[in-house]
């Protein structure tokens, strides 16, 4: 891979044996990339990437102009998802185990002990991510399934 500068726009350019030029335009930032074949010189990506400026520039603008998620404070209120589905976050400060519980299709209650820091909620919230993860996938897995014939290189979830 290499870089070319097309009107003040960088250019992401790779090599790959292929018969036709490829353009793509990547949230968040509006990142270009070109797949080029090999026999293309850079001259002819950069003539074909001009005549793209217009839906370049559509297409950075659209995801300039989308909502992103704001960082997670893990605060009652808060929006989080589970499976496709919004939630509002109601965090409950009280002695015992922590945990999280869904609420009327609408609320997912986080329990957690008095003091907890965000750190705390966040890794209480993420643990129980994993936890129903593993669950919704265990009938898959090769012990649950002996039919499958995949064997996962780890058990480890990442985020």
């Amino acid at each position: 891979m290499h870089q070319i500068i097309v009107n003040g726009f960088v250019v992401d350019v790779f090599r790959k044996d292929i018969k036709n030029l490829h353009l793509g335009v990547y949230p968040p930032n509006g990142r270009i990339r070109v797949a080029a074949p090999l026999r293309v010189n850079d001259e002819a990506v950069r003539l074909f990437t001009i005549s793209k400026l217009t839906w370049i520039k559509h297409q950075q603008t659209r995801f300039a102009s989308q909502e992103r998620q704001s960082s997670r404070e893990f605060v009652s209120g808060e929006s989080h998802y589970y499976q496709g589905t919004r939630y509002l976050l109601n965090v409950i400060y009280r002695e015992g185990s922590p945990g999280v519980s869904l609420r009327n299709n609408k609320t997912m209650d986080l329990n957690v002990r008095p003091g907890s820091d965000t750190a705390t909620r966040e890794r209480v919230l993420h643990a129980w991510y994993r936890r129903r993860l593993k669950e919704e996938i265990a009938p898959y897995s090769p012990n649950g399934n002996p039919s499958l014939e995949y064997t996962p290189a780890t058990g480890e979830l990442n985020k």
